[in-house]
């Protein structure tokens, strides 16, 4: 971004996450810019050239204004009104306590503040997300209270939490709300820069550009409570949500983005937002063309419910003295932001179930412990993983994504199972040469043929090319074979039906474990079913396969080391 030195004076109301970064940013465009902020403890961690918060680059850019002198600080409403043309409101609105809509008390405060002191010619401009009619009462106010001449605008902000300076400088919009072609002509000047870049520059009435921010972060929570509820309908169908958002996502109607189904989301913006704009429909008399968003937010929450029963149900039941290990407080990755977290939820409801629960994050951790001062926080990756029993990947940070499984193996937990969905030997021979010593068993499914190479990798990995069926003995994939013979012979079309009659097989697997993790011995194991209907099972103990270790290991489980993990065929 080119730097733009200009006449015009900018202030910044409130100096949280929004207000630091546009006024860092602002001053990285070549402006004056002064922030206001009535805490004094934030104004001077600020003038340090320190944000008091975790945003990617903005320690760099703040400090290098500050430094330019281009970027000052202070507590003073009459210093920031005597000195700046332009004023940006970025001050908080949260939900109000025990209530849906949103607190306004920061904004209407910072205005009533700053209206005694504005000059005629001010421009005071809203950046707040903030219920639409709030732009016409700020406009009231200020034409009751402050000099003849002053005006208003609007000015929503599209941050995204660990893009604030990219978003900022760079924005794929910008929308201005305006009553007169002076503000227009004030608010293009200073975004000059980037208007130059191509950025689209919008101008509305004040209604649309206050229902444009509220109206985007709907859209967001609805895509992603759409994929978490298609996620619902998966566990139950049998399907793979994963790749059903795939093929979705290839219609560019929809696009595959925010389309990644999990915990759902979280933090100080879309829970609120979703919730203040169904208040203030209601307010309006049109709650019911915003009903749906009820439904939005209740499968949001209900994704957290589902994590812990699944975790639940992964413990056998109970939480009662299990060690947990929840990776992830904030909201997000690549922030510091622990409000509402979909995370800190699931971590909290297994700790007071009586769960053992540590939690871990790379930057969100003394924010974590003001909210939740009761759970454990480990600030050491290792230290976390040690001795859990089960891991909650709860945010989805580079670093956990790209965490080595043996890392997790060293930590306690005792079995890592690859599932190989693939045709061909090879592939899965491949797989398993690749995660060797990095998974405890690679067990491949999918052609449903058992075979006889159960062995051990010389990392110690366990290894099958194939579990074997599960289904009907006589059927071929789990179809009536007369049918699929009649296809094979005739080449004609055939409709297959699936087998419902006749003995029906289960094949697995049986792997004892080390206490690293490690695999000691594979064995395979079947549960037939006669023609009388009655079930016989061949322990693995009858199937026992060669499986002995490689040079360097040793053929027997190790003492009091393993229960064993199965691993069934499809």
């Amino acid at each position: 971004m080119t730097s733009h030195r200009r006449t015009l004076r900018l202030s910044v109301i409130g100096t949280g996450y929004l207000g630091a970064t546009h006024a860092a940013c602002m001053a990285e465009l070549g402006y004056e810019v002064i922030g206001l902020d009535i805490d004094q403890a934030k104004i001077d961690v600020l003038r340090t050239g320190s944000v008091p918060f975790y945003e990617p680059g903005l320690d760099e850019v703040l400090a290098r204004n500050i430094e330019a002198g281009r970027l000052t600080f202070t507590t003073s409403f009459e210093e920031i009104a005597a000195f700046a043309d332009i004023h940006f409101v970025c001050v908080g609105t949260p939900q109000a306590p025990g209530a849906q809509r949103a607190d306004l008390s920061q904004v209407f405060g910072s205005i009533e503040s700053l209206a005694p002191h504005l000059r005629p010619d001010a421009l005071v401009v809203g950046k707040s997300t903030v219920p639409v009619g709030t732009a016409a009462e700020i406009e009231a106010i200020l034409g009751a209270t402050a000099a003849s001449g002053v005006e208003v605008a609007w000015n929503p902000e599209f941050l995204r939490e660990g893009y604030a300076v990219q978003d900022t400088l760079h924005p794929d919009r910008l929308v201005v709300g305006a009553h007169s072609p002076r503000a227009e002509a004030l608010l293009r000047e200073v975004y000059a820069p980037i208007i130059d870049e191509g950025v689209p520059f919008l101008v509305t009435d004040f209604p649309t550009a206050e229902l444009v921010k509220v109206a985007a972060n709907s859209f967001l929570a609805t895509k992603i409570s759409f994929i978490n509820a298609m996620a619902e309908v998966c566990e139950a169908a049998g399907a793979d949500v994963t790749k059903l958002a795939e093929a979705i996502g290839h219609d560019p109607r929809i696009g595959s983005r925010f389309l990644a189904a999990g915990l759902g989301f979280g933090g100080g913006c879309l829970p609120k937002d979703i919730r203040a704009f169904m208040a203030r429909a209601g307010e309006l008399g049109a709650e019911d063309a915003v009903a749906f968003l009820r439904e939005v937010d209740q499968i949001n929450l209900r994704r957290r419910s589902a994590t812990v029963d699944l975790a639940r149900e992964s413990l056998g039941g109970s939480f009662r003295g299990r060690r947990i290990t929840v990776l992830g407080a904030t909201f997000k990755p690549d922030s510091d932001d622990v409000r509402d977290s979909p995370s800190l939820d699931v971590a909290v409801a297994m700790s007071n179930a009586g769960a053992d629960v540590v939690v871990h994050d790379p930057k969100g951790l003394v924010n974590a412990e003001r909210v939740y001062p009761h759970l454990a926080y480990e600030p050491e990756l290792a230290a976390a993983l040690a001795g859990a029993e089960l891991i909650v990947l709860g945010t989805e940070w580079r670093e956990y994504r790209e965490l080595d499984p043996r890392t997790i193996s060293g930590s306690g937990v005792r079995h890592v199972v690859v599932d190989v969905h693939a045709e061909a030997t090879a592939e899965k021979e491949a797989i398993g040469w690749y995660v060797d010593g990095r998974a405890s068993a690679v067990i491949g499914t999918h052609t449903h043929v058992q075979t006889a190479d159960a062995r051990l990798l010389p990392g110690g990995t366990a290894y099958l090319t194939d579990v074997g069926m599960t289904g009907p003995m006589d059927g071929v994939l789990g179809m009536r074979r007369d049918e699929v013979l009649a296809r094979f012979l005739t080449g004609l079309p055939q409709r297959f039906d699936v087998l419902t009659e006749g003995p029906r097989e289960l094949s697995y697997a049986v792997v004892d474990l080390r206490p690293d993790g490690r695999a000691a011995a594979i064995r395979r194991g079947r549960i037939v079913e006669t023609p009388q209907a009655e079930w016989t099972h061949v322990p693995p103990e009858a199937q026992e396969a060669s499986a002995s270790p490689a040079k360097g290991s040793s053929g027997s489980p190790a003492s009091g080391a393993s229960a064993p993990e199965a691993g069934a065929g499809r």
